[in-house]
């Protein structure tokens, strides 16, 4: 059992600061706006402009083959519960 939660809890890490990344770069463009770019040369407003257009595709951290975030945990809790009912309906015939 404590393993168990153990492994879940880290799971549960992961996946909370694969989330809390994903909304930070959602905030990027917001950012670049609310400063002062238009007090700033042209070199600048299109280096923000570069920035604001490729911030618009939130950024994700990835394991091997999905990606961390809350809902990916969602996903891994109701599977991990859904084989324990089954191998214990199985077992307690």
């Amino acid at each position: 059992m404590v393993y168990g939660s153990s492994m879940i809890f880290q799971i549960f890490c992961y996946t909370w600061f694969g989330e809390k990344f994903t909304r930070k770069s959602q905030e990027i463009t917001q950012a670049c706006y609310m400063s002062r770019w238009n007090e700033c040369d042209i070199k600048i407003q299109k280096i923000l402009l570069n920035i604001m257009t490729r911030s618009i595709k939130p950024l994700y951290l990835t394991s091997y083959i999905f990606d961390l975030t809350l809902q990916t945990f969602i996903k891994v809790l109701k599977s991990s519960y859904s084989y324990m009912a089954l191998l214990n309906t199985i077992y307690s015939q």
